[in-house]
């Protein structure tokens, strides 16, 4: 994902700091897959202290964006503030991704009310969430969860750009065959795929510490859609050692599922056994 030197903070550009940390999901609820008008979240953490901060925030990402004069969000992000990586970005896939251009804004974000609002020194910040300093000698790139390569608009481009959607990831892992993995995906959303019907939820498990990083272990990622021929909903997971092993293994939700539960070591659902029915990508 490349490094940038500087901090670029969104405190000091109110006009752009758009990104709002939200008590329900329900704000942002289109990221997410609707069956039979039932929005299917997954697996939403919850830990509070005794100063009732939950380790677990929820953000609603944007960036500037509106609709009809009402702020537009891009997709949802769980963030673990004890960790200071993302558990998962959740968002749905726009199909007129192959006919857009858009311009790669390598000016990465932290996110100010992640979880003290009115918090202005980069200090403070530090101690919630990663910042672009702990990245520079870390060896690791700043590994998008919601992809550049998934967003249809300038705004969810720009949007993906919070450090809030990053993690530390495996340089190699990063540019060769998670790219792909990236890249083989959206083919097959924009020709599989009825339009509009893709939901994707990718995320990081596991966690070793590197300095002021807290590196994880692996990465996954699932879709779900409507099939373009049949109408079925199907479903895919691929998962990750975040390292340079070369290897990005496809799985079933459900056997992703039974993996993200041993490595959260409680219960863990992506789909909520919504998607039964599985595809193999070529």
């Amino acid at each position: 994902m490349g490094f940038v030197g500087g901090v670029f903070l969104l405190l000091t550009l109110p006009a752009l700091a758009r990104t709002k940390v939200v008590n329900d999901f329900k704000e942002c609820a289109d990221s997410f897959l609707r069956v039979n008008n039932e929005i299917v979240y997954p697996t939403i953490f919850t830990e509070v202290d005794l100063q009732t901060h939950d380790r677990y925030q929820k953000i609603c990402q944007m960036r500037n964006s509106k609709t009809n004069n009402k702020h537009k969000y891009e997709f949802a992000t769980l963030y673990d503030t004890s960790k200071k990586i993302p558990v998962y970005s959740a968002y749905k896939f726009d199909s007129t991704v192959s006919t857009t251009k858009t311009v790669r804004n390598e000016n990465w974000y932290i996110e100010p009310q992640n979880p003290l609002k009115n918090s202005h020194t980069i200090n403070i910040m530090g101690k919630y969430q990663a910042l672009l300093k702990d990245y520079e000698t870390s060896g690791y790139d700043k590994g998008h969860l919601f992809p550049v390569s998934h967003a249809a608009t300038q705004e969810t481009v720009d949007a993906t750009f919070t450090l809030t959607n990053a993690v530390p990831q495996d340089r190699c892992l990063n540019e060769i065959w998670w790219r792909e993995m990236e890249l083989k995906v959206r083919t097959y959303y924009t020709t599989k795929c009825i339009k509009n019907s893709v939901y994707v939820v990718t995320g990081a498990s596991g966690s070793v510490i590197n300095g002021e990083l807290t590196v994880p272990v692996y990465l996954w990622t699932a879709f779900c859609c409507s099939d373009i021929t049949t109408r079925q909903w199907v479903s895919k997971a691929h998962f990750a050692k975040n390292d340079n092993s070369q290897i990005v293994k496809e799985y079933s939700v459900e056997d992703l599922e039974k993996k993200l539960t041993i490595c959260f070591k409680t219960d863990f659902s992506i789909f909520q056994n919504k998607i039964i029915r599985c595809v193999w990508l070529s």
